[in-house]
Parts: C-alpha cells; structure tokens; sequence
C-alpha cells in the first residue's frame, strides 16, 4: 500500500527563532486507507506553542471582549500574569488554530468548527476570561499557519485531506456538544 508524503517547508513567522526557523516543517501524511487518520503532526514546535502562549497572554488584556462585548481586563496584576488555561489546554487550542490556518489557506470552511470548539471550551471553562483567551491563542496559531503558507498552492489532494479532518473534527464535537456531562 503507497502512502502520499507531502512535505511543506515551513517559512518565517512572526515568532522567529534565532536559528531562523519560525515552525518546524509541516508533514501532510494522506494513507490512501484511512486519509482522515493522520494528518499533521507537530505544526508547532513546545518552544513555539510557549511563544504564542506568552505572546498571547501580554497582548489579549483590553483587545479581547467577552460574551458580553466588554473588554476583557485583569481582576489585578497577578491575574495579567498568569495564563488563563492549562498548557494541555493551550496546546490542544493552537493545534486547531494551526489546522484552521491550514484550512484557510487552503479555502476549506473552517468557521464552524471553530463555533464548536468555542462551544466546548466555554463548557469546560468557568470564565469569560479563559474562553476569550483560547479564542485569541487559536486566531493566533491561525493566522500564523495561513500566512506562513500564503505564498504556497494547496492541491486537491491537500484540499481534500484537510476537509476531510475538519468534517470529522466537527462530527466528533457535535457528538460530545450533544451529550449531557
């Protein structure tokens, strides 16, 4: 059985690394078996999702608003200092970033299930706070994988792959979205 090995080259971010490399290099993994079983591993290095996460943190007080409208604004200092979410957490938001980026680039409606993981987020976070600041992290590791990949086409094939892992991305959290805790 022949497996389709893509390997898209990673170009410079906005998180640059002093070696010059911004994310590691992206691997599109399509089996011909099972195409929506593997897809992208590692689209950002720990180094980088820790970036992003820190970037995320000193930037987001008074941009991002909560459920309300209202911007979102630290109880005191120490709040502004402290990540809202756990790292699992963190890392598990930039992941989908980071293939709603790929997504983008490639014209793959990703939008609704950002709505979904937006939805789950505020079912397992206590605060406006925390779910503003997982919206912010993934629009962050999108953009970031979108531009880094604007320059480059994206070919059926890809296309296909990545609409194939957002269609079962939505299935699974509608299904866990309509199941009672």
């Amino acid at each position: 059985m022949n497996d389709v090995f893509y390997v898209i080259p990673a170009k410079a971010g906005i998180l640059t690394q002093p070696k010059g490399i911004s994310m590691k290099k992206l691997f599109l993994f399509l089996p011909f078996i099972f195409p929506s079983a593997a897809f992208a591993a590692d689209l950002f290095s720990q180094e980088e999702k820790n970036h992003m996460m820190s970037f995320t943190l000193e930037s987001f007080w008074g941009k991002a608003v909560d459920s309300q409208g209202k911007p979102v604004q630290p109880k005191d200092e120490r709040e502004r200092t402290i990540m809202p979410i756990t790292r699992e957490q963190a890392n598990y938001i930039i992941d989908k970033g980071g293939e709603s980026g790929l997504a983008q680039w490639c014209g793959v409606a990703w939008q609704g299930r950002y709505q979904l993981i937006i939805e789950q987020q505020r079912r397992y976070m206590k605060s406006d706070v925390q779910v503003a600041y997982a919206g912010v992290l993934h629009g962050l590791a999108q953009n970031m994988l979108a531009d880094a990949m604007k320059d480059d086409t994206c070919d059926e094939a890809t296309r296909t792959q990545i609409s194939q892992l957002i269609n079962l991305d939505v299935e699974h959290l509608t299904k866990a979205l309509s199941q009672k805790d």
